[in-house]
C-alpha cells in the first residue's frame, strides 16, 4: 500500500474530484469521454486523472465555458479507490421500515456510504438472511425479550433500516489512515448486531470484524461463514469448554447453528448425536454426526443415554426437561432461551454439578479467524439451503417466516454472480 503524500512544491500526475452545479453529459461534451461522471441533486461529480497542471487549467476553463458554477475541486489519492465503484452516489439496499412479516422488506435506492479516515468501503458480493434478521423484523423472540429487542433496535420501528449481519465482498475504497487493507482485497466481514449488509456497499472500520477471504473459498460460503459458525464456536468452545472425547447432543442439528456445531464438535474430538428430522439425517451424518435422533418419532430425553453437553438451537430443551440426560458436570448450552430461563441459568448449579449456560453469542475477531482456519483444514464448511438474487431477498425472509430452515439462505447482491 502506497501512503506516500504528494510533494507540495511540484505537480505530478494526479486524480481530481471536481463538483459542478448542474448536469454535464458526454452526449453534449465529447471532451468528457475520459471522465468518470456521477450525479447527485442537480450536481455533477467529475473524477479524472490529469497529467499536469496545464491540463487541469484547461479542464476548468471548459467547465466555465459551459456556464456551470464550480462548487469544489480536490486532489484525491487515485490508488486508494476504484473510481467507478467508490464514486457512486446511490446504492440499492433492502429496507425494513416497520416490524412485521416479509412484506415489510423492499429494495430502495439510498446514499452510498463514504468511508472515514479509518474505514474501508466494501462492495458486497454476497450476504445472508438469518434467524437474527427474522427475529428483529418480526419481533418473534423468546418470551420476555420483546421489550429488550425494541429498546435495542427501535421501539416503534427499526432504528436501523438496513438489516444483514454477515457479508463477503471486495474493498473498493480505503480511508487515508487505513493500513491493514487495500483496494481490491477480497474480504469476509461480520458487522453482527450493527447490521447493514443487505446493501450494495458498506463502510466498516478497518479494526472491526473484517478478514481476508481465503482464495479457495467461494463467495456463497464466505457470506455464510460468520453467524452460524461464531454462534456454534462460542457456545461449544468458549462457554461450554468442550473437551475431546466428550459426548455432545445437538438439538436442531440441520439449521445454520446446528450444522456448524456438528462440524466444530467433531473436529475437536467429540462423539456427536444430532437431533433433526429423518429428511436431514443424511446431511447430519455427512457433517460428522455419529448418531441421529429423528425428533418426529423419538424424544431424546426419553432415551437411556446421557451427554456431557446438550446444545439447544431450537429452544425447547429447558433444564428441568433435560437435566437427567446430562452426565455429571454436564452443560446445557441454550442458544435459544426465554428470559426466565436465561436468568435461571445464572443461578443453576444442579445435582452432580450440572449447569445451564445461556446468553448471546459473542462477535469476536479471534473466533472468526478460528473458523477460517477450520475451513482451510477442510473441517468446516457452511451448509447452504438456497442461493437467491438480491431482488428476491423478500423470498428469503418469507422462508424464515415459515420456519424449518436447513442451513443458510445466501443472497447474491452483485449482479455479476447471478
Amino acid at each position: 500500500m502506497n501512503n506516500q503524500q504528494p510533494r507540495s512544491d511540484s505537480f505530478d500526475a494526479a486524480c481530481y474530484e471536481i463538483r459542478v452545479q448542474g448536469l454535464l453529459s458526454t452526449d453534449r461534451y465529447d471532451w468528457l469521454e475520459s471522465t468518470i461522471l456521477s450525479f447527485n441533486k442537480q450536481q455533477t461529480v467529475l473524477l479524472i486523472n490529469l497529467p499536469d497542471q496545464s491540463a487541469l487549467y484547461g479542464l476548468l476553463k471548459r467547465i466555465r465555458d459551459c456556464g456551470l458554477p464550480l462548487l469544489s475541486i480536490q486532489r484525491v489519492s487515485f490508488n486508494r479507490c476504484i473510481p467507478e465503484e467508490a464514486y457512486k452516489t446511490t446504492m440499492k439496499a433492502a429496507i425494513t421500515e416497520r416490524y412485521g412479516n416479509s412484506d415489510t422488506v423492499s429494495i430502495q435506492k439510498i446514499p452510498t456510504p463514504k468511508p472515514g479516515p479509518t474505514e474501508v468501503l466494501i462492495k458486497i458480493k454476497t450476504t445472508t438472511v438469518n434467524s437474527a434478521d427474522w427475529r428483529i423484523r418480526s419481533l418473534n423472540v423468546p418470551r420476555g425479550f420483546g421489550l429488550l429487542l425494541r429498546l435495542a433496535f427501535g421501539f416503534s420501528k427499526p432504528r436501523k433500516l438496513v438489516f444483514g449481519m454477515e457479508l463477503a465482498g471486495t474493498i473498493v475504497c480505503v480511508g487515508e489512515d487505513v493500513d491493514q487493507f487495500d483496494v481490491g482485497d477480497e474480504v469476509i466481514a461480520f458487522p453482527g448486531s450493527k447490521m447493514g449488509a443487505h446493501a450494495e456497499y458498506i463502510a466498516l472500520d478497518e479494526n472491526s470484524n473484517i478478514l481476508h477471504k481465503p482464495a479457495n473459498m467461494d463467495w456463497d460460503a464466505a457470506a455464510a461463514l460468520c453467524f452460524g459458525g461464531t454462534t456454534a464456536y462460542d457456545f461449544l468452545m468458549n462457554k461450554g469448554k468442550l473437551n475431546a472425547g466428550e459426548r455432545v447432543l445437538i438439538n436442531g442439528a440441520s439449521g445454520t447453528v446446528g450444522s456448524a456445531a456438528i462440524q466444530i464438535a467433531k473436529y475437536y474430538g467429540a462423539i456427536v448425536t444430532a437431533v433433526c428430522s429423518a429428511d436431514n439425517a443424511k446431511l447430519a451424518y455427512q457433517l460428522g454426526a455419529d448418531n441421529v435422533v429423528d425428533y418426529r418419532t423419538e424424544d431424546f430425553t426419553t432415551l437411556n443415554q446421557q451427554w456431557d453437553i446438550i446444545l439447544d438451537a431450537v429452544g425447547n430443551a429447558a433444564f428441568s426437561r433435560v437435566s437427567h440426560s446430562l452426565l455429571p458436570s454436564g452443560r446445557l448450552l441454550m442458544v435459544v432461551a426465554d428470559l426466565p430461563q436465561t436468568l435461571k441459568s445464572l443461578l443453576i448449579n444442579g445435582k452432580d454439578n450440572k449447569r445451564a449456560i445461556a446468553g448471546t453469542a459473542r462477535e469476536e475477531y479471534g473466533d472468526l479467524q478460528q473458523l477460517i482456519n477450520l475451513f482451510t483444514k477442510g473441517a468446516f464448511k457452511p451448509v447452504i439451503q438456497q442461493v437467491l438474487p438480491f431482488q428476491d431477498i423478500r423470498k428469503a425472509h418469507a422462508i424464515l417466516d415459515h420456519g424449518h430452515k436447513r442451513g443458510s439462505l445466501v443472497i447474491q447482491v452483485d449482479d455479476d454472480l447471478n
